[in-house]
């Protein structure tokens, strides 16, 4: 690849010589006779073949985490969690043994990868919330738990200054990586106040299909407010979101 250095105002192909235009200059490139047609034919060009298909295989099913615990807590969401989400999908579809490249799944291959993966990078559940909380997934009645303990927030809970109240959210979801679809339901509770008050043991229970057999993920997060008259505004820093349990 060169640079054109100069003013001719050239784009396009002359002979073998393809001009691009960039916001770096205009970019010489040998003409190649390399195309779709000849990626998806050529005997030479299988590996590149299933590279490409279990690249897609990854991120559809890092597409399919996303979504289904996007509307639970849409404020603990970092910008790059399709790029994360995507790099821990790769890896768990690389443990697969069972199936030859190309046809590989996250599935069969080590989807508790996954397990303890935060959707906010920047603000990790377990560094926000020290609550020993304990999670279960009864897979025969389809119910998943998180059952928070009596505790007193001020000692349990790093909230960010402005923070008045804070609000506890769990999402239960059934990810089938076979069609792409998911079913999710989520609980949360009323607000707790940030003070010194000891809160009760709560349950948080979800349900989802009975005797599925498709993975369950179980998400634990956390979304700050703050008071104002008689409203609640949740703030936009410092919530937290993580799987805290699954069951592939």
């Amino acid at each position: 690849m060169a640079k054109l250095e100069g003013i001719l105002p050239l784009r396009g192909t002359i002979g073998n010589m393809t001009f691009a235009h960039t916001k770096n200059g205009v970019i010489v490139r040998e003409k190649t006779s390399l195309n779709k047609a000849r990626i998806d034919t050529d005997p030479a060009y299988a590996r590149t073949r299933e590279n490409n298909a279990d690249f897609a295989t990854a991120a559809k099913s890092a597409k399919l985490l996303s979504s289904a615990f996007r509307a639970s807590l849409p404020g603990a969401r970092d910008s790059g969690i399709f790029t994360r989400s995507l790099k821990f999908m790769k890896q768990a579809l690389n443990f697969d043994t069972t199936n030859v490249r190309g046809q590989r799944n996250v599935v069969d291959g080590q989807l508790s990868t996954i397990d303890g993966f935060n959707f906010n990078a920047g603000t990790p559940l377990d560094s926000i919330f020290f609550v020993p909380y304990t999670a279960s997934i009864d897979r025969t009645s389809g119910e998943v738990e998180v059952v928070l303990p009596a505790y007193i927030p001020t000692d349990s809970v790093l909230a960010p200054v402005n923070a008045t109240h804070y609000r506890i959210v769990a999402t239960a979801a059934e990810l089938n990586f076979t069609d792409y679809q998911e079913v999710h339901e989520t609980q949360q509770p009323a607000e707790v106040a940030l003070n010194s008050t000891t809160t009760m043991s709560t349950t948080l229970t979800c349900t989802l299909p009975a005797n599925s057999t498709q993975p369950l993920v179980l998400a634990l997060g956390i979304e700050f407010l703050m008071e104002s008259g008689a409203t609640k505004y949740p703030l936009k820093d410092g919530s937290a979101h993580a799987i805290i349990k699954l069951d592939a």
